[in-house]
């Protein structure tokens, strides 16, 4: 076993470096029998995800290279395997900033910060920014034990992007044996490609696993960057996104801002709405707020 710390799951990425020195695999395995296989043929061993995913890297490969590295066949000849891959890093889109104020009210238990990996989300709630992120680090942070998962991220707007296989799992694994077997609720940002995009293509909002979330401004019209689309559940209250009729909120170091925005703005907004719900009926299952919100949504 490997005494090197695991690097964090989201690099500064560059559009010919995408390549990761990590490698997730999955397979007819134990825990114990990839730990003995990856020590002997040159991996370390980083950990197991809930989706029975394994993660492993390899010292000897840079952290972000342009590079497709060979090393496929060797893990397949020695493990029984379903499932292999170098991981690539994925661009998603913006970066949420937390209050330090709040940090008293966050439950770290609950709680992934990806970039840096572990469970102290400060300076920012963060999964995004100008970097990519690792399909084990999405894994991850949508595997958290958690009521509401609030996602202002997804594809890159106008192109038909989705989970990769063991984002899927995750989603799967979180509305089966999360929340006490009741699941997990993602809401997910119905994003901001405007009317020229629409978000039926965003494999994260069309998941029947996930809560898609539109934005109307406060005169009840969607504004210019919302996207159609039949997959979304509700819409919420956003900014126009000019210079004025945008949300007022919170900022870092006490202050507040007026020009809050976007399907990040919306999507936040349904979470806590829903969070609400459960915390006036924990025995909600996730397709119950799914049924909830079809039937309420004006």
């Amino acid at each position: 076993m490997s005494d090197i710390k695991p690097i964090p799951y989201a690099l500064p990425i560059n559009e010919s470096h995408r390549f990761s020195n990590t490698w997730l695999l999955q397979g007819h395995v134990t825990e114990e029998e990839v730990r003995k296989v990856s020590s002997r043929i040159g991996f370390d061993f980083l950990q197991k995800l809930p989706t029975n995913h394994f993660v492993l890297r390899r010292g000897d490969v840079p952290h972000r290279s342009r590079r497709k590295y060979s090393y496929n066949n060797s893990l397949h000849k020695a493990l029984n395997l379903t499932f292999i891959k170098q991981e690539q890093l994925i661009n998603v889109s913006l970066r949420q900033i937390m209050d330090p104020q709040m940090a008293s009210d966050v439950n770290l238990s609950g709680s992934r910060d990806v970039y840096d990996n572990d469970n102290y989300p400060l300076p920012a709630l963060r999964m995004i920014g100008p970097n990519g992120v690792l399909p084990s680090g999405q894994v991850i942070a949508l595997t958290t034990d958690v009521d509401v998962s609030s996602n202002s991220w997804g594809g890159t707007d106008g192109s038909f992007e989705g989970p990769s296989q063991p984002v899927k799992e995750a989603f799967v694994h979180g509305t089966s044996s999360l929340r006490g077997g009741k699941g997990v609720i993602y809401v997910f940002a119905g994003g901001n490609g405007g009317f020229d995009d629409n978000c039926n293509m965003d494999g994260y909002v069309n998941s029947i696993y996930t809560i898609g979330i539109n934005g109307v401004a406060r005169d009840l019209e969607p504004p210019g960057y919302a996207e159609p689309c039949s997959a979304v559940m509700a819409s919420a209250y956003t900014g126009k996104g000019g210079i004025s009729d945008n949300l007022c909120t919170t900022d870092v170091n006490g202050g507040c801002i007026n020009s809050l925005s976007g399907k990040s703005a919306a999507a936040p907004l349904a979470a806590g709405a829903l969070a609400l719900v459960l915390g006036a009926n924990q025995n909600l299952h996730w397709r119950d707020m799914q049924q909830l919100l079809i039937e309420t949504a004006k």
